[in-house]
């Protein structure tokens, strides 16, 4: 599908030429709908495909491991989400960036409301609920600071969310300047 996407995006050399902020803008579209929402979280985490980044998966967030029972509701929705609409939203805003079609802006604005989104409801149950499943520092710090926690919880429960929340936050406020902008000009 990746290849299929870069093919059709670049045959008969009708590409715009990019800015380096655009191109990378058009790559984070493009990992995302290739690597992220579609083989990563959904391949190696919903569907256990991918054996050794499955493990690291169900290590980082053992609701993975919960798919007939109620706290594995979010990563059903998540998993259903991303393979429906983020990957290919996000290929197609790769395809976008690189034909200059005039829907790229407004698009983006979907496809990264879906990411934050997502984020949202996905790691905000966790510390709304106190942390039932997700591995969690201890109430009194006492394990804040351990390989573990730093790992499962710091990076993978706080710092990647917040980066790819983060990222949809940024290409959404340059999307909506974008678009304010054209409409300035009419």
């Amino acid at each position: 599908i990746g290849l299929a996407t870069i093919f059709v995006t670049f045959r008969e050399g009708s590409t715009a030429k990019l800015q380096p902020a655009d191109r990378l803008a058009a790559s984070w579209y493009f990992c995302c709908g290739f690597f992220f929402n579609s083989m990563m979280d959904v391949c190696a985490g919903q569907l256990q495909a991918w054996p050794l980044m499955s493990e690291r998966y169900k290590q980082l967030e053992p609701r993975y491991l919960m798919t007939n029972q109620y706290a594995g509701i979010p990563v059903l929705v998540t998993s259903l989400q991303e393979i429906f609409i983020q990957a290919p939203l996000g290929l197609l805003l790769f395809f976008g960036y690189y034909r200059n079609r005039s829907w790229t802006k407004p698009l983006e604005i979907v496809f990264n409301m879906w990411c934050i989104a997502g984020v949202l409801y996905y790691y905000g149950s966790e510390p709304l609920l106190n942390f039932p499943i997700v591995h969690a520092p201890a109430s009194d710090g006492s394990n804040a600071f351990t390989f573990e926690t730093l790992y499962l919880f710091w990076f993978g429960f706080v710092i990647m969310p917040c980066l790819f929340a983060g990222v949809g936050v940024i290409l959404t406020v340059k999307a909506v300047r974008h678009i304010s902008a054209a409409l300035e000009k009419k």
